[in-house]
């Protein structure tokens, strides 16, 4: 699971990171949040508070880094917390379908990131701000790679479709 990008009060990765203290005892399972240092270090004390050991910290990357990440990642996931505006779309969607990568959304399920993500095929949305429907989904992800392959297959697609006229 990867999260890269801005961390501020409308992202919720406490959510996050109480659904990795769940998922814990699958070893297989990590999570990188790749942020803003000064975040990460509130965010470290809530993984020791959550004894999330499965939660990796990591500062900015160079951007030219991005797409080694992006590609690093089985799955890329989008935080929101359940007042976030409704067409608030965050930049990290279409990096995230372009990287053929499947996406968990936890975003408001009437908000544009929730229908860009349904609109693609590329991915699920759960709940915001429910740690326990988050970790339900990644698990069932992890049970399930087929599913995890078509829905990065669908995302890359929609953003990259194949015609005879067409060359990526």
């Amino acid at each position: 699971m990867l999260y890269a990008g801005n961390i501020a009060l409308t992202q919720g990765l406490e959510t996050e990171i109480e659904a990795a203290a769940q998922l814990k005892q699958i070893r297989e399972i990590a999570f990188v949040i790749v942020g803003e240092e000064s975040a990460l270090f509130r965010l470290q004390s809530y993984c020791s508070t959550h004894k999330a050991d499965n939660v990796l910290l990591l500062p900015f990357q160079p951007r030219e880094k991005l797409p080694e990440m992006l590609g690093a990642a089985d799955v890329g996931l989008v935080v929101q917390k359940q007042r976030v505006t409704d067409f608030n779309l965050p930049s990290k969607i279409p990096l995230l379908l372009a990287s053929g990568r499947a996406i968990i959304a936890s975003v408001p399920a009437r908000g544009t990131a929730a229908k860009a993500i349904q609109n693609s095929g590329g991915g699920v949305v759960v709940a915001p701000e429910d740690p326990q429907a988050l970790a339900d989904q990644i698990e069932k992800l992890y049970h399930d790679r087929d599913l995890v392959n078509r829905l990065g297959s669908k995302a890359e697609t929609m953003l990259w479709p194949t015609t005879p006229s067409s060359k990526r």
